[in-house]
């Protein structure tokens, strides 16, 4: 933890469990020894659209909560965490169907079979059941000193005529490629 490798090797690792018919992964919120909160936030973001989240603490120099980095962090991280309880019924349902089905952290090409899925192209996006795509922001691209930044290569397939960026309500028509979309440290960016 405390470095974007720690995210950026997660993300695959999470799609390849899934289909290696692993369908429940986890993993610590920014690692055991993290303590940078641009990257402790982006990690809390992208693992409330998980199967699980863990938070060891003890092991390194600070403490491992979502309240220990202070604010903002605090209550982006409180945020995602209430995000999350509300879609319960959501995970479980999809939980269950990851039993016999497909996973629920899922690889582009199972939700859009095409060559670009098929690629290392979409390898740091994912669909999360059937409703959601995440695009975690996983290296800094071009961000300021809070963390704001944007994200490029979000992959919007082409199956829903629509895509919806959850927090904003921005429309996106399917089947392009977006660059440059706006991720401000509270956002992580969702449709």
């Amino acid at each position: 933890g405390g470095n974007w490798e720690y995210i950026r090797f997660h993300i695959p690792t999470y799609i390849g469990s899934g289909l290696s018919g692993n369908p429940n992964v986890g993993s610590d919120l920014d690692g055991i020894y993290g303590s940078n909160n641009i990257i402790s936030t982006r990690d809390f973001q992208w693992k409330a659209f998980t199967t699980y989240m863990l938070d060891m603490d003890g092991w390194g120099s600070n403490q491992k909560s979502p309240w220990a980095l202070g604010e903002d962090a605090t209550s982006i991280n409180r945020t995602y965490l209430k995000l999350k309880a509300q879609l319960m019924p959501y995970i479980y349902t999809y939980a269950q169907e990851a039993v016999d089905g497909l996973p629920m952290i899922r690889a582009m090409f199972l939700e859009e079979p095409n060559d670009y899925t098929y690629s290392t192209a979409t390898q740091y996006q994912y669909m999360f059941g059937d409703n959601f795509l995440v695009a975690p922001v996983y290296q800094d691209t071009n961000a300021d000193e809070i963390g704001n930044d944007v994200r490029n290569n979000i992959y919007l397939p082409n199956t829903a005529d629509t895509w919806i960026d959850y927090f904003t309500g921005e429309q996106y028509r399917g089947g392009q490629i977006i660059n440059n979309f706006d991720a401000p440290i509270w956002k992580l960016p969702l449709f």
